[in-house]
C-alpha cells in the first residue's frame, strides 16, 4: 500500500515539474519574441533616421553640389562671390529650383573647379562637390537647430556673440525644427550722416529674415529690425527699428514687431 502512495505521490510530482518546466519555457519564448520585436522596432527606427539623414546641397546651374565639410585652400580669392542662394528647402529635402539649398538662403558662392564651388559659411570657404562620393554627412553644421526651446549649436552662437561684443557685424543662421522655418540673424552697420555730410557716424541694427515661401516662384521673406538683442534668457531681439531697409525688394515683406523671442 505504502508503495502504491509514493508511486503516485511520485507521478505527481514528475507531471508538476513538467507542467511547470512547460510554462517557464513559455515565459522565456515570450520574452524573447518581445525582445526580437522590440529590436525590430528600435533597428526600423534606427533606418528611418539614416534615410532621413541627407548631406547639405545645393543646386547651382542645374547641378548639385554636395557638402565635402573641407574649407578650400584656394589663396588670393577675390572676395565677390559669383552669385547668391536664394531660396531653401527643408534639411532632409533635395534642392529642386535654381540657387537653392537645403540649409538655408542668402549664402554667396564662387566657383573653383569643374566639379566645385565654394560656399561662403561661417567656418569659412566651404567646398561643395557635384561627386556625391565626396558628400560628408558628418560636416559641421553651418545652422543652429532650435527645437523645444533649445538650441544644438552653442558654439556658433558664443562666435556670433563674439563678434557682437567686439561691435563688429555678424550673422547667424537658425533652424526651428518646430515651426520648420530658417531665420537668418544679421547685425549690421549703417551709416548716420550728418550736417553738412562730414561727419559720420555709425549705429547697429538687428536684421531678422525669416524663410517663409515662395510666391509665383519668387523667394518670400518676412523681415524684421530691432536695436538690441536680450542674451539674458536665450535669444530675443527688442526695440523695434524704422530704418532704411538694405537691398530691399518686392519679395520681402516687412513685419512690425516689438519683439521677436528665437529661443
Amino acid at each position: 500500500m505504502k508503495k502504491i502512495v509514493w508511486i503516485g505521490i511520485l507521478i505527481v510530482l514528475l507531471i508538476g515539474g513538467c507542467f511547470v518546466g512547460i510554462k517557464l519555457f513559455e515565459e522565456k519564448r515570450i520574452v524573447n519574441e518581445n525582445q526580437k520585436q522590440e529590436n525590430g522596432v528600435q533597428s526600423q527606427d534606427n533606418h528611418l533616421e539614416e534615410e532621413k539623414k541627407v548631406p547639405r546641397m545645393v543646386k547651382v546651374n542645374g547641378v548639385l553640389y554636395y557638402d565635402t565639410g573641407k574649407l578650400s585652400t584656394v589663396e588670393g580669392r577675390c572676395g565677390n562671390p559669383d552669385g547668391y542662394i536664394h531660396t531653401t528647402v527643408f534639411p532632409n529635402e533635395t534642392p529642386s529650383q535654381e540657387n537653392e539649398s537645403n540649409f538655408g538662403s542668402e549664402y554667396g558662392f564662387q566657383y573653383e573647379t569643374e566639379n566645385t564651388i565654394a560656399m561662403i559659411l561661417p567656418t569659412g570657404w566651404t567646398v561643395f562637390s557635384s561627386n556625391i562620393e565626396d558628400a560628408n554627412l558628418d560636416a559641421p553644421k553651418n545652422y543652429v537647430t532650435i527645437q523645444d526651446g533649445k538650441i544644438d549649436n552653442p558654439k556658433l552662437v558664443n562666435q556670433f556673440l563674439e563678434r557682437v561684443n567686439q561691435n563688429d557685424e555678424a550673422r547667424l543662421t537658425f533652424y526651428n525644427e518646430d515651426s520648420k522655418q530658417f531665420y537668418r540673424l544679421i547685425r549690421a552697420r549703417y551709416d548716420i550722416v550728418g550736417e553738412p555730410y562730414t561727419n559720420v557716424e555709425h549705429g547697429y541694427e538687428y536684421q531678422l529674415y525669416v524663410d517663409t515661401m515662395k510666391v509665383n516662384e519668387n523667394p518670400r521673406y518676412q523681415f524684421y529690425q530691432f536695436g538690441t538683442l536680450d542674451t539674458s534668457n536665450g535669444m530675443r531681439l527688442k526695440d523695434k527699428q524704422r530704418l532704411a531697409l538694405y537691398n530691399f525688394t518686392e519679395a520681402v515683406m516687412q513685419i512690425d514687431a516689438e519683439e521677436f523671442i528665437l529661443y
